[in-house]
C-alpha cells in the first residue's frame, strides 16, 4: 500500500512538526519543506497528492507560490493554511482549493486533506 505524499511548504518549524504528526497518524507520507521555491524545484522531479502551504512560506509568498502552479497548470490540490481572515481571501484569489484558519484542530486538517484526495 502507497501512501498519500503530502508537500508541506512552511518556514514555521514549531507548526511544521505539529502539522506533520497529525497527518502521519492519519496516514499519510508528509514532506516538510521550508522554502517555496525548493518545493518548486522538488515538483519537477515528484508530483505530491495534496499541497500544504503556510500563508507565507519562504522563499515567496503563497500567492506567487500559487501563481507558479498555476502556469505550470498543476492539479495538486492546495490546502491553504491562513492565520487570519486576509490570506483567507487571498488564497480563494489564488485558487487554493481549501482553506483551513488557524487556530485549527488537527481532524480538521486531516478532514481537509481527505476531501481533497477523495475528490481528484
Amino acid at each position: 500500500m502507497s501512501l498519500d505524499l503530502v508537500f508541506l511548504v512552511n518556514d514555521n518549524s514549531g507548526a511544521t512538526v505539529q502539522v506533520a504528526t497529525t497527518l502521519e497518524e492519519a496516514g499519510y507520507l508528509v514532506w516538510p519543506i521550508a522554502d517555496s521555491t525548493h518545493a518548486l524545484r522538488l515538483m519537477d522531479r515528484v508530483n505530491p497528492d495534496v499541497i500544504l502551504l503556510g500563508s507565507d512560506p519562504a522563499g515567496s509568498d503563497g500567492h506567487h507560490f500559487m501563481e507558479e502552479l498555476h502556469a505550470r497548470e498543476s492539479t495538486v490540490p492546495v490546502v491553504f493554511l491562513s492565520p487570519g481572515p486576509l490570506p483567507h481571501r487571498r488564497a480563494a484569489v489564488t485558487g487554493s482549493y481549501q482553506v483551513v484558519t488557524a487556530p485549527f484542530a488537527g481532524q480538521q486538517l486531516v478532514k481537509a486533506v481527505d476531501r481533497l484526495r477523495a475528490a481528484s
